[in-house]
This record gives structure tokens, sequence and C-alpha cells, in this order.
């Protein structure tokens, strides 16, 4: 029988087609059913075709026209809804003048399947009753039924990332070990958190086909959790139209649920088929988004407390409280410091549970300044503007400008660098070893000991009260330790004394003679520092270059004064 059931569609029309004891209405002007059938089970949107002969009034349009998204509505004879929900395909044939079709058509609960989104519930105050609520209010009509049991608090942040809110709720209906049902039997978005709840049927006494044992209860978990096998049991019946998912029956002495209900209808023939499950059927073992695994969720940072960040993620259009992220710089205890109010920062997810999310590090703001080019450079700026870099081949620190820094880098070395002050302090002691050692400075260079110094400046001072001790000749570098005196060289105090005698020398060349032991003066004075020549000075000076040893000259003393300005040291620092 064929109706106009009034407006819908895209055709502008609602068809009916009533074939013994089922009734179709939809858009798709059917003359006669061939086949319909349809199934609902746990995790997976409902689902069914429908094949007829189109009527000869809309075979012209039929094929022409699109009815995806069209409303499909089934009824038993009795006028309860078995079937409600969206056109998804349609195909339209034509052969000896008879057009066919044959469209699919799924629950309304496909709409929660289409999008993926991310967002974040951080507040571990709200409950999965309102997560739910607020999952199903984005919909038009969109309703949901709880059948979880006992409400609570997440306890936990939970962060959907890219995922469908179908998959999103299926994956919070695991927390409670239990499944989400379509909601088939209603025009609108609609599902049934943790099952549907049904009513009492009695006895099963007759139709059941099939037994056994499913495999989920090996693939749920089943031997782990101590399940009794027959927990997982199951029975397939056939029956009338009146049962529902969620009915409970009695067969042997056991109670078994409706979990799946299937319509088959064929040459003018509707059977109805129901699968019941024992109490562990539909327990499901704790889901993971597996999306969320090795995920970098970038955010802002609220505030810090202790070793804690409080992260409004980008996801989010607003920021609805927070959750205390642990802070683990990548850095490690390497300069560890807890960041700003305002700063940015990565929320990294090690497994596909949100309670292992760590935050990471602050992200960089300038991604234009070259310094940031290659990503393993990372940088540690404060708001003082002090610097800390981490880069492939050196390490560096950095005061506020530029006024300090030192540089540790491969194949150079360490440089410091101070627009003040550099000083090395130490309890025991400080050793510096190099083959090559150099001190540089435009006004002085001064090593100081405890009663002793040297100096270098315009002139070069060597202080030590308990003497100076040289030891080398031309043309050869100065041993570690002294040489001992062969037999018959001269008088060591001639030539210390006579070192110090050139000290005095006045600016004039005094050493005319051509002797060798004048040469050796003239050599010697040359690297001398003169400080004080008096006339005694002078006079002495020239009695010690013809040889007269110190102690025989006029004035012994006056070469001795001059030993406290050359050999044995100058002005202490």
């Amino acid at each position: 029988m064929f109706a106009d059931g009034g407006n819908g569609g895209n055709m502008g029309k609602v068809y009916e087609i009533k074939e013994n004891g089922l009734v179709l209405q939809s858009g798709v002007p059917f003359l006669s059913l061939l086949r319909v059938e349809t199934e609902i089970m746990e995790n997976e949107h409902g689902k069914g075709i429908a094949e007829g002969v189109i009527a000869e009034e809309g075979s012209e349009t039929v094929m022409e026209t699109d009815f995806t998204g069209d409303d499909i509505v089934i009824l038993d004879g009795e006028g309860r809804t078995v079937f409600a929900g969206l056109v998804e395909t349609a195909e339209f044939a034509m052969e000896n003048g008879v057009v066919t079709g044959k469209i699919g058509f799924t629950t309304y609960s496909i709409l929660l399947d289409r999008e993926k989104k991310s967002r974040s519930f951080q507040n571990t105050e709200i409950s999965y009753k309102k997560i739910a609520g607020e999952t199903a209010g984005n919909y038009q009509n969109g309703v949901f039924s709880w059948n979880a049991g006992q409400d609570r608090a997440i306890q936990a942040p939970i962060i959907q990332y890219k995922e469908t809110d179908w998959e999103f709720m299926k994956r919070l209906a695991s927390h409670f070990h239990k499944v989400l049902y379509p909601g088939y039997a209603v025009r609108g978005t609609s599902f049934y958190f943790g099952g549907r709840k049904g009513r009492e049927i009695g006895e099963i006494a007759e139709g059941v086909k099939k037994q056994g044992i499913s495999s989920l209860y090996y693939s749920e978990g089943g031997p782990e959790e101590g399940w009794a096998k027959n927990g997982a049991s199951y029975i397939e019946a056939e029956g009338g139209s009146a049962w529902e998912i969620g009915d409970i029956g009695v067969y042997r002495g056991m109670s078994y649920t409706v979990c799946r209900k299937s319509l088959r209808f064929s040459r003018g023939e509707a059977v109805y088929t129901y699968l019941f499950g024992g109490p562990y059927f539909t327990y499901r073992k704790r889901r993971e988004n597996r999306n969320l695994k090795g995920a970098r969720l970038k955010g802002m940072i609220q505030k810090t407390e202790k070793e804690s960040v409080y992260l409004h993620l980008e996801m989010d259009k607003e920021w609805k409280g927070g959750y205390a992220w642990d802070w683990a710089p990548e850095t490690g205890n390497v300069c560890y410091c807890m960041p700003e109010t305002g700063a940015k920062a990565v929320l990294y997810f090690p497994s596909g549970e949100e309670k292992d999310g760590i935050a990471l590090h602050a992200l960089r703001k300038n991604r234009k300044n070259t310094v940031y080019g290659n990503v393993q450079d990372k940088e540690l700026c404060t708001r003082q503007g002090k610097r800390v870099g981490l880069y492939p081949d050196k390490v560096c620190l950095e005061a506020r400008g530029g006024s300090g820094m030192i540089d540790m880098e491969d194949g150079i070395g360490i440089y410091m660098a101070s627009m003040g002050s550099i000083r090395f302090a130490a309890a025991l002691g400080i050793s510096i070893k190099g083959k090559q050692y150099k001190a540089e400075a435009p006004l002085e260079v001064v090593y100081k000991a405890g009663q002793s110094n040297i100096e270098l400046c315009r002139d070069i001072n060597i202080y030590a009260p308990g003497g100076v001790y040289s030891n080398g000749s031309e043309g050869r570098a100065a041993s570690a330790e002294p040489e001992q005196e062969s037999k018959g060289s001269e008088n060591p105090d001639h030539w210390q004394m006579s070192y110090a005698a050139m000290a005095a020398v006045p600016s004039a060349d005094l050493s005319e003679d051509d002797d060798d032991d004048g040469k050796m003066m003239e050599i010697l004075a040359q690297s001398a520092v003169p400080k004080i020549a008096g006339g005694r000075e002078v006079l002495v000076m020239e009695e010690v270059m013809e040889g007269t040893p110190c102690a025989e000259t006029s004035c012994p003393r006056a070469l001795q004064s001059m030993e406290l300005f050359t050999v044995k040291g100058g002005h202490g620092v």
C-alpha cells in the first residue's frame, strides 16, 4: 500500500508504505517493499537497508534526487517505532521499464560521529553525567539516558583529542566498564550511556536458536577479572517486535539481557531476532585515547603552584578551572626553574591516559628570529634579560645585555667575557694548565702571592723579600733546577753584582771595551730595570766592569743597595 504522508524530505513529501505489519516512512516513493533489514548493537550506530519498487509517479525524478539526510522511520504493526534515523545512501536502477531502489540508513547517532573534536575537562570535580549532557546538548534535539550506575566526579583530567563525540562517549562509558547504545526509536540525536534500562519479560520459553560463550570473555579480560565463563554466555532467540534493548528475560534459571536486536523482512514476512547476553556480555575494559599518546598540546600558563603549572589549552575557548600538571622541563635539573604566568607551554602525553600528562617547556614567542631556526637550539630567557642557551655545539650563560658571558663550545673551548671583572676564588688552590698561557691587559698585569709579586706595566717589577733566582743563558731555556757550578767558574757573587751594577747604568753607552765580558754586560743590561744611578754607584760600577770583586771596591755597599731593585726584587704591590 502506498500513501502520501505529508511534508518532509528532499522531495517535499513523506511517503508511507505498509507491508504485512511493517510500515516504512521516508522521502522515497516506494510502491512495494522487497527487503528490509535493521540491526542494533552495543557501541555501534544502528543501521539498515530497504529495497523496493518505486511508484510510477516518482520513477522519473528519483534518479535525479539526493535523498541523503532524509528522515526514515520504520514501525511495527502496532505503531511502535522499530527504527528511526537518516538516509545515508540511495541507489536506483531501471529494468524493463520498472525502477527499483535501495537505500541505506543509520540512526541519528551518526551525527555524533562526523566531526573530530578536541577539548579538555580539567576541573576534576565535574561529573561524567555533566560531560555527557554537555555533549548531547551540542545537537538539535540532543538527549541522552544515563544507565551507568552511580554518577561520580572525573577525579582526573579528561581530554577529548581528535575524537568524535561518539568515540568520546564510548571511551567515557568504558570508565564504568559499560557500553554505549544509539537512540534507535526516537527522532533526534540521542544515545544511552551505559546501556538502556529495559523491563522484565519473564521466561524465554521458545524461539531459542543458538547458545554459546562470547569471545568477549577473552578480549575484554574475563580470565584476568576472574569471571565465570557463563557470565559471558549468550543465547539467540526469535520473538515478536515488542522486546527492546535492555529487556531482561530468564532462560534455564539464568537472567539474560537483550543486547542486540535485528529485523529481517523478506517476502512479506518480518522476523525479529534478539541476542540475550549474560551479566558480563557488555563488560568493557577501560579504553584510552590512542590519538593522545605522543601528543603535544599548546597552552598558556595561568598560574604556578610549587612544582606544578595550570594551563589554558589552545583547544579550549575558555578556561573553566585547571588541573595542576607536573612541570618537568626537557633540560631536567640543569637550569631548573618555574615558568612565569602568561608564558606559553607544551603539555606532553607519553601514553593515552590523560593523568600521565606533563608540562615540558615554555614555547618561543619570536619564531621569526633566526636564532630559533634550528629546533635543537633551546634557550631560557628571564624577564630580567638573563639567558641560558643549549645548542648542539655549545652551552652558554649570558648576563643582561651581554655584560658577562661564559661560552663552552665544541672545538674551541671555554670563552669568558665581562664588562666588569672576573674573579676566581678557591679555598685550596687554582690550577691553570695548557701549552700556552697568555695574560694581556692594556694597563697592567699583576701576579701576587702572600708576600711576593710580579707587576707588568710600563716597567717590570718583581718583588720577593727572599730573593729572585734567575737560571738560564742565551740560546737555551731555563732549567727547572739550578745546575751545579763547575770548578774554576767565576765567582757568582761577582756576576751577580755586575748584573746589579748594570741595572743602575744611566741611559748612556758606558761599555766601550770590546772584551767579551763587556759585551755580555751590554746584553744583560738591555733587560735590566734602571731605578737608581747615583755618583757612588757609577764609580763602583766602573771598578766592577774592570773585574774588581764587589767586596774590594771603594764602596762595597753601593752596589748591594742596588740588589733591592734588581736581583732581590723591586716594590711590593
